[in-house]
């Protein structure tokens, strides 16, 4: 639903910047595309922190760890404060029916080298991070969906 919302405030091509575009409409005292974007970079946080708990199973050797747990330190770390109730129960219920992370590794690597599987993930870990990063930086440098500590 949040990338419609981009897309509904924001006309780019492959050479516009998200980050210029939100300048653009806070120049004009709007908000409503950015906003879309807050949700997205929010998200993105989710998946960030799956990537960290994923790496740190990996790290340990630990391939039949919870699932369960990596998701739901994820989502309490990430986005459950910005859920309400019903949305927080939504989630706890998918929760249910996620496959294992067995399952998921075979799904994502099929080969099931887990060396270069860790390797790959590892690197998109920190791309996503830095890229998440710098939109936070952009919202905390323009005064944007600044949140009290």
């Amino acid at each position: 639903m949040r990338p419609r919302k981009i897309k509904k405030f924001y006309t780019y091509n492959e050479d516009t910047c998200l980050l210029a575009l939100m300048l653009d409409e806070k120049s004009r005292g709007r908000d409503e595309g950015a906003e879309g974007v807050l949700w997205l970079n929010r998200s993105l946080l989710f998946f960030e922190l799956v990537f960290e708990e994923i790496i740190k199973s990996l790290q340990r050797k630990e391939i039949d760890a919870s699932i369960k747990t990596i998701l739901t330190t994820a989502y309490n770390g990430s986005v459950k404060k910005y859920h309400n109730w019903v949305t927080q129960k939504i989630f706890y219920l998918i929760l249910n029916i996620s496959p294992s992370l067995p399952q998921m590794l075979k799904l994502l690597d099929p080969s099931q080298n887990m060396e270069e599987f860790e390797k790959r993930l590892i690197e998109l870990h920190y791309c996503l991070k830095i890229i998440r990063c710098r939109i936070d930086t952009f919202f905390q440098e323009n005064n944007m969906f600044v949140e009290n500590k």
